[in-house]
């Protein structure tokens, strides 16, 4: 029984990801922390715990596959296009109505944060701003939720204003609540986005780089 060839089916038919991608390395990589513990003799059980949907081994393993790399106004062209277009296009026509962003996946929170502040800077009231953000990997959905980060969060040129945006901390800085209570984070997979279709229509779609690891049929 070979563990990540299994573990590369389930990733495939579950979160579209390809195995060819993502690099069988990385599911070796994976499948080793997940199962480091296990006995020899246990295949079957341990493919069985595999095999349950929403198992703790199976989160394990998705957080181990998933990409985590990002960083605050990440291909910062995309962010002053917002700011511009809000300002300049969609304000005008829409002079009361909320602008709703989706990312997706939102890794550790990046994105959304950074979609928020040129929104802010564009003149849009607080309460005229949604951000939806959703990923598949709980360890990274908390690191979102706790609105901290290092200096290598920030390698953009120019990068976001510290000042204005950010407290610095113990830790290294962390997004102001005013642009926290902004965002609103869950946990989904990009193949069953049926709750964010719900809240549809969206003014502004991230989807950072998640195609270039997906198969054909997740990507359409």
């Amino acid at each position: 029984m070979n563990l990540v060839a299994t573990a590369a089916e389930l990733l495939s038919r579950r979160l579209g990801l390809s195995p060819d991608l993502l690099g069988t390395d990385v599911i070796e990589r994976a499948v080793g922390v997940v199962f480091e513990e296990a006995q020899p003799g246990d295949p079957e059980l341990i493919t069985a715990r595999l095999l349950e949907d929403g198992s703790e081994k199976w989160q394990m393993l998705v957080d181990e596959v998933v990409v985590p790399e990002t960083w605050f106004f990440r291909h910062c062209e995309s962010f002053q296009f917002l700011a511009s277009y809000v300002t300049e296009k969609w304000r005008p026509a829409h002079p009361t109505r909320a602008f709703q962003v989706f990312c997706v996946p939102c890794v550790s929170g990046e994105d959304p944060y950074s979609a928020a502040m040129p929104l802010l800077d564009a003149g849009l009231e607080a309460r005229r701003i949604r951000i939806d953000a959703a990923d598949i990997s709980e360890r990274l959905l908390a690191r979102a939720r706790s609105a901290l980060y290092g200096n290598t969060s920030f390698r953009e040129n120019p990068e976001p204003s510290r000042e204005k945006y950010f407290v610095s901390c113990e830790e290294g800085w962390r997004v102001r609540e005013e642009v926290i209570r902004l965002v609103r984070f869950e946990k989904a997979n990009i193949l069953d986005l049926s709750l964010f279709r719900q809240r549809a229509p969206y003014d502004a779609i991230f989807c950072r780089n998640a195609l270039i690891y997906l198969d054909q049929p997740a990507r359409h």
